[in-house]
């Protein structure tokens, strides 16, 4: 790393965080404590420092961190916005959000959510039912195409609860788009100042943890405001220095492609956080951010290492003491475009048993335990796929089987000539790929296989036909339909469409026709069981190899405090315990 070499003082000069004040921790008012919010024992308080502030350094991307839109479904920080609904470890839904109980209706169609009554926004106004619907109505909006990619917007609330009453038109562009309104939903309704009732298009079993891993609450007046506003790339409504916060801390500076700084707001309605201020600054890579670290110029690190860096962390002794792992829920794959030949079964078979994906992460871990085989895309460990999970079986690694199965293809011998290129599209994937590339030559007898670092501008127009491909993906969603969903949405629709675009796969009927009675299964069970018969579908078809997962980490300086991870990211405020619970220690 001795190429990301830099000065204490360049970095936090060109950071703005060598600028940055202190700001106090402001007492929550008694009256709105709840029980719970015990301040910390004798012998912690003696170990705290005097100043309790955490220095953070993030990637950019981070910065839709601030967006509630990335505060539950995929944030590095979750510290500003509060979820309607909260989720524990095992994600089942606990009463530690802003509703504290529900009621489902016996057809499983309306849920009655009932909301704390001590909520407020960082401005001191009571947060109610009718911003909570106003959040709901606002999420909508952004299902709509005008705005899909935009400001980092993928419509969430789509992929997760399709099925509110009222959102399809929305989602079809059916209605007038506006950026900071919210859209009428028919299935949201207002029955008083702490309850709103939310009503469904058709059953769905995982509907409260699926609203939970999207759905925050946002002041309405706060999102109007920036109507005719213009915005920079990492600046938006919720930056502004007006904006009201519905979490337990509120922002107090941003400088927009540097840094922003939070401090605790006065109103929270839950546990008091510890840390009187929150700097974060945006490290160009995590090899940047990892040097910087070893300067002392943070306090942590939530640029995700990768296996590589925590290689590197290893072999350093302060890095080492401060290395915090957690396995990843991604799952590493070869994704297979159904360029000729990749377009026969066999041919795509025979490939997946001719990988021996534990001698692969053998070579990728090097001594340590960083990589683990994996079968299927079960990576979280969700109790209603348990069984499924055991059930699924992989192709075997057995170079006979392979060697036989390609044989079966319809191209013959012709096949081990034929031009197999793999895209090596990072080049963190370079050794992957040679291993690979050198067991399909061993292993099927293959000689035209082809390692491809030409640069890739547009996946719908690859320069060349892109067989195989490194690819992540992952169940990061409480029901893995959606991530199902993904992945079949990428096969031709029809038979004999021409295949052009790298994300791509081999079209199976029957994996559509499975989906889709997933989407109308409403007993949890049964849609596991579907789930499953999808999954080994995919597998015995071989539509993409899966790898490995592997370990992703941060770096925690050791006077930090009870920190908590969940891949690679703190742990959600709404888990106990969470970030309210760390503090700094004497050092």
């Amino acid at each position: 790393m001795a190429n990301q070499q830099m000065t204490r003082h360049d970095f936090l000069r060109r950071s703005g965080m060598a600028a940055a004040g202190a700001v106090a921790a402001t007492s929550l008012p008694a009256s709105i404590l709840p029980a719970a919010a015990a301040p910390p024992a004798a012998a912690e308080r003696a170990a705290m420092a005097p100043m309790q502030k955490l220095r953070m350094l993030i990637s950019p991307r981070a910065a839709t961190g601030l967006d509630p839109l990335f505060s539950v479904y995929g944030s590095d920080l979750s510290f500003l916005w509060a979820p309607v609904l909260a989720l524990d470890s095992a994600l089942h839904v606990v009463p530690t959000g802003l509703a504290t109980s529900w009621n489902v209706s016996k057809d499983g169609t309306i849920y009655t959510l009932h909301l704390r009554r001590d909520a407020r926004f960082s401005d001191g106004s009571r947060i109610t039912a009718h911003d909570v619907a106003w959040s709901l109505g606002y999420d909508a909006m952004l299902t709509h195409p005008a705005f899909y990619g935009v400001k980092g917007n993928y419509a969430y609330l789509a992929d997760a609860t399709p099925m509110i009453k009222g959102l399809q038109p929305i989602m079809a562009g059916k209605i007038p788009f506006q950026e900071f309104g919210a859209a009428p939903l028919p299935g949201v309704r207002v029955i008083n100042d702490t309850t709103v009732q939310i009503s469904l298009d058709r059953p769905y079993p995982l509907f409260l943890p699926a609203l939970a891993q999207i759905l925050t609450v946002v002041q309405p007046r706060s999102v109007m405001a920036g109507k005719g506003q213009h915005y920079g790339n990492d600046q938006y409504w919720c930056t502004a220095p007006t904006c009201a916060y519905s979490g337990p801390f509120k922002l107090t500076s941003f400088q927009s492609s540097q840094s922003y700084s939070l401090a605790p707001q006065p109103y929270f309605w839950g546990s008091k956080p510890r840390l009187s201020k929150v700097t974060a600054t945006f490290a160009p890579d995590a090899n940047t951010a990892v040097t910087a670290f070893q300067n002392k110029e943070a306090d942590v690190v939530l640029n995700g290492l990768t296996p590589d860096l925590i290689r590197q962390a290893l072999a350093n002794k302060y890095l080492s003491q401060s290395l915090v792992t957690t396995p990843s829920w991604a799952v590493y794959q070869l994704w297979i475009t159904p360029f000729a030949p990749m377009d026969d079964v066999h041919v795509r078979r025979a490939i997946y048993m001719a990988v021996d994906k534990q001698q692969l992460c053998t070579v990728l871990n090097a001594g340590k335990h960083l990589y683990k085989p994996l079968v299927g895309h079960f990576t979280l460990d969700n109790p209603i796929y348990t069984d499924v999970k055991k059930s699924i079986k992989p192709l075997p690694f057995d170079p006979a089987k392979a060697r036989a199965e390609l044989a079966r293809s319809k191209y013959g011998d012709a096949v081990k000539t034929m031009e197999i290129n793999i895209a090596q599209l990072d080049p963190t994937f370079a050794t992957e790929v040679q291993v690979i590339q050198g067991m399909l030559q061993q292993n099927l007898g293959l000689t035209n296989v082809k390692i491809r670092t030409d640069k890739i501008a547009d996946y719908s127009k690859p320069p060349f036909p892109a067989h195989l491909w490194p690819n992540g993906q992952g169940d990061y969603q409480v029901d893995p339909y959606f991530i199902l969903h993904n992945m079949i949405g990428t096969m031709p629709t029809l038979p004999g469409q021409p295949i052009k675009s790298m994300v791509t796969v081999a079209r199976i009927p029957s994996m559509q026709t499975l989906l889709q009675q997933v989407l109308n299964e409403v007993d949890a069970q049964k849609r596991g069981r579907l789930v499953g018969q999808i999954y080994q579908e995919w597998i015995d078809n071989a539509v993409s190899i899966d790898l490995y997962t592997s370990a992703t980490g941060i770096l925690v300086a050791p006077w930090v405090k009870n920190v908590r991870i969940v891949d690679g990211a703190l742990q959600y405020m709404w888990l106990k315990p969470g970030v309210e619970s760390i503090y700094i220690a004497k050092h």
